[in-house]
């Protein structure tokens, strides 16, 4: 007498954004005898949280009997659905993408973002999180971007611009920078013809970074 075969249907591996798990083996039907074990593997990849990950045969949940983490930061669920007698179907859900939580300290300023959450960061990956784009702002400084330490200055390594990658796998603050803003005063005399009795017209003129005037006036003595 042929040995009875059922059926184990293994479900669809998920697509992009969402694209953090794969299974061994490959989705769909396979088969195996009646009576016998079947193992499966689901690797769920760096940068994804299993925490919550509901795996499921014909309904009743299956809980995984070997895990570790590969070379590539990925975690590896093994399970086993024991002594099948009819054929199975396995789910998965609840594989969700990590996130962090940027802190911005405005150091001195106001009006920055304080805190977001992000995805945690995954090289190559489309979906990384950025840095915020709103900007703090304070009293005679321009604001030069965020840093790990709340001492940077302007010009220093490792500072991140609005919009840029945020590359962190974990919580992160950030400090502003800040750039003190300089203006230079210029005098301008009218003494092209100087005589007695002759008023002295003194020009003075503020200009900002930009080279733009921000303050002028005159003084006749």
């Amino acid at each position: 007498m042929d040995p009875i075969v059922l059926k184990v249907t293994l479900p669809d591996e998920p697509v992009a954004p969402a694209d953090g798990w794969t299974i061994d083996p490959d989705s769909g039907e396979h088969e195996v005898a009646y009576g016998e074990n079947f193992e499966f593997i689901i690797t769920v990849a760096e940068g994804f949280d299993a925490s919550n990950m509901a795996v499921a045969a014909n309904g009743v949940a299956l809980t995984p009997v070997k895990t570790n983490v590969d070379a590539q930061g990925a975690s590896k669920y093994t399970f086993i659905i024991y002594n099948v007698k009819e054929d199975q179907v396995v789910t998965v859900v609840g594989v969700v993408r990590k996130t962090i939580t940027i802190t911005y300290v405005d150091n001195g300023g106001e009006g920055g973002p304080g805190q977001e959450v992000v995805n945690y960061y995954v090289e190559g990956r489309e979906d990384n999180g950025t840095i915020s784009e709103v900007e703090p702002t304070r009293v005679g400084y321009t604001f030069a971007g965020w840093a790990l330490t709340n001492d940077a200055k302007p010009g220093d390594n490792g500072i991140y611009k609005p919009g840029d990658v945020a590359d962190f796998k974990a919580d992160t603050t950030l400090y502003a920078v800040w750039a003190e803003k300089v203006a230079t005063i210029t005098l301008t005399a009218d003494v092209d013809e100087q005589y007695e009795g002759k008023d002295i017209v003194l020009t003075a003129e503020v200009t900002n970074d930009e080279n733009n005037v921000i303050s002028s006036g005159t003084v006749i003595f």
